[in-house]
């Protein structure tokens, strides 16, 4: 389990590809942007806690079908998905996490990985 939730970190997630026993990953209320995380490999994730970012881009269209016990939160990013299946999973946990998202800002840096807000 991994909870970095509000902790003003910024910038892309690095690959979590390798973390296949990670079964709870929550970074609710930072400042993270990039795309929608590829978890296609953590067959074993049970909770995906994201709300509250600056994530772009499309929710993967398969996520219903790779983790379908998933628990997820995606409300206030700029996320987007025009797969009614995707759509009618993520309304189950988050009915009103469509109304949430906003548009893509124009990419400002190419930063790597995540890091903390010296503004902070």
């Amino acid at each position: 389990e991994v909870d970095l939730s509000y902790n003003q970190l910024t910038g892309p997630l690095p690959d979590l590809s390798q973390l296949k026993q990670l079964q709870y990953l929550s970074l609710e209320q930072n400042l993270i942007t990039g795309d929608f995380p590829d978890i296609s490999a953590l067959l074993g994730l049970e909770g995906l806690f994201l709300d509250h970012n600056q994530l772009c881009g499309t929710v993967p269209n398969a996520l219903p079908e790779t983790h379908p016990s998933l628990s997820l939160t995606i409300g206030a990013n700029h996320l987007n998905t025009e797969d009614e299946a995707l759509i009618d999973f993520i309304n189950m946990q988050e009915p009103d996490w469509m109304e949430t998202q906003t548009t893509c800002p124009v990419e400002e840096s190419s930063a790597q990985g995540v890091k903390p807000n010296p503004s902070a």
